[in-house]
Order: C-alpha cells, then sequence, then structure tokens
C-alpha cells in the first residue's frame, strides 16, 4: 500500500505542515490561544495545520480515514474502528509551541490493522525529520 514515493509525498505533507507552524511561530506575539473542551491549549496553528494535513492527505488517499487531536471525538472513534486509517498531531506539544520553545513535532502515522505501518515526525524549529 505504501510505495517509497506515498511515503516521500507523507513526509512532504509534514515538511509543508512544519513551514505552514513556523509562521506563526516566528509572530508568536499575536498568537491566538484557545481551550478546548478538556481545557487544553489550541492554537491557531494547530487548527492551520490539521486543515492542512487533512487535506492533503485525503488528496493522496481519499478513501482512508484520519484520526486527529484537533477532529471531533465522534469522527475519531469512528475512523480507528477502521483496518486502516492515519493518526495524526498537527503540533504536538502545543505548550511548547506557546512558549515559543522550539520542542514540539509535527506527527503522522499510518495504522494498519491496530498497528503503525509508518510514521512521519518533523521538527520544525529544527529542521529535523524522523520516519
Amino acid at each position: 500500500m505504501l510505495t517509497n514515493k506515498l511515503i516521500s509525498k507523507i513526509n512532504q505533507i509534514s515538511l509543508n505542515a512544519g513551514l505552514l507552524i513556523l509562521a506563526y511561530y516566528k509572530n508568536y506575539e499575536n498568537l491566538v490561544v484557545t481551550q478546548k473542551n478538556d481545557n487544553s491549549p489550541v492554537t491557531e496553528a494547530d487548527l492551520a495545520a490539521n486543515n492542512f494535513i487533512i487535506k492533503e492527505l485525503k488528496k493522496l488517499f481519499p478513501d482512508i480515514d484520519i484520526v486527529s487531536e484537533e477532529n471531533n471525538e465522534e469522527a475519531n472513534l469512528l475512523a480507528a474502528k477502521k483496518n486502516e486509517y492515519f493518526m495524526v498531531d498537527p503540533l504536538d506539544g502545543t505548550n511548547s509551541f506557546i512558549k515559543h520553545s522550539d520542542e514540539f513535532t509535527v506527527n503522522i502515522a499510518f495504522i494498519q490493522n491496530k498497528k503503525a505501518i509508518f510514521g512521519s515526525i518533523y521538527l520544525p524549529a529544527k529542521d529535523i525529520l524522523y520516519f
């Protein structure tokens, strides 16, 4: 299912989401932070990266659902019951990001039969990609 070409495209999605996040990081004085239902913080960078990643993954994999920290719980529960899905945390380390620390990542994983088959982890502030 995941060819080297598709893996490369997923990694590119991580890198581009990181660039999007860095635009907010560089302008952190104006960063808008709100609270989710669980009282954890969410920034406009979280939401922008989430929307970008979902849009790009859906272009490549229109039939595969996506579990994301920024999606609603019901959609996540339905997606996680499938044999294949993507698991996304568009900005892992939101608290660090808010404090302008460089310890935050973009995470994209492909899950198949309840096992992680592939993962792309990008640290935008350090320009390091693990996969």
